[in-house]
């Protein structure tokens, strides 16, 4: 009666009656963790507070849009297990996974806009240092690897970045050890196809390209700083088109 009496009306009484059922709701009213190792009080109290039985249980209804990527099923266990030791509420450990994931889709788009631009440069140094030289340069890369590694060392090694995030393949410097290496091992040069072109086309494409550069008697074939480079690249070509041509034969 002492505590009716606080209130003057029966309509105060339901509204405190509403607002205690809000609080021990929300868990602000929720009794102390239990101590020592009864698990039955303390999965009681974990009950109340909203708080998973196990560990496991944080992944029980994620937020629309929210999925464990692959390969992170151990990372995020070991995360829930802390999280579940120090009782952290399940709203809080969707929102660290969620930072997470922003992240790391973050960091991704991040790093193929690093490497798109870290090709585009590379590029433009290996155009502007080998001139005519660069379609062979870079297949003679490839027929390096081909010849005397394979597929796999080839996918591991350009997928392999430095320190500083760059990836071999898109270092000048590094292509043009493997050019030098590979026309040291080979000075004649070897010709790897073109996608979807036999070695012939590939060869009688490059060459016609250079004829028509030799028809113009004022432009760089005859005149430029790499015609000497060019003119050679030509006798390469026309003598590895004969040899083609022997072998068919």
């Amino acid at each position: 009666e002492q505590y009716l009496n606080r209130y003057d009306s029966f309509g105060n009484v339901v509204k405190a009656l509403m607002a205690t059922r809000q609080k021990i709701s929300s868990g602000e009213m929720l009794k102390a963790k239990p101590d020592g190792e009864d698990e039955a009080a303390l999965n009681e109290w974990r009950a109340q507070a909203g708080i998973p039985e196990k560990p496991g249980g944080y992944l029980d209804k994620l937020p629309d849009g929210l999925v464990i990527g692959e390969g992170d099923e151990a990372r995020v266990e070991s995360f829930l297990a802390k999280m579940h030791a120090a009782d952290v509420p399940p709203s809080h450990v969707h929102e660290s996974l969620k930072w997470y994931y922003e992240l790391q889709e973050q960091q991704a788009t991040e790093q193929a806009e690093a490497d798109r631009t870290s090709r585009a440069q590379n590029d433009d140094t290996l155009r502007s240092e080998w001139g005519p030289d660069y379609r062979a340069n870079l297949n003679g890369i490839h027929a390096l690897l081909a010849t005397h590694g394979n597929e796999e060392l080839t996918e591991r090694l350009f997928s392999s970045r430095f320190a500083d995030g760059l990836p071999l393949g898109n270092d000048p410097v590094f292509l043009g050890f493997l050019s030098a290496v590979s026309r040291e091992m080979n000075p004649h040069g070897t010709v790897v196809p073109n996608t979807g072109e036999t070695v012939m086309q590939t060869l009688q494409s490059e060459y016609t390209t250079l004829t028509a550069e030799m028809a113009n008697t004022t432009g760089p074939y005859w005149n430029g700083p790499n015609s000497e480079s060019m003119q050679a690249r030509w006798r390469e070509l026309s003598d590895q088109i004969d040899r083609q041509k022997s072998r068919a034969a």
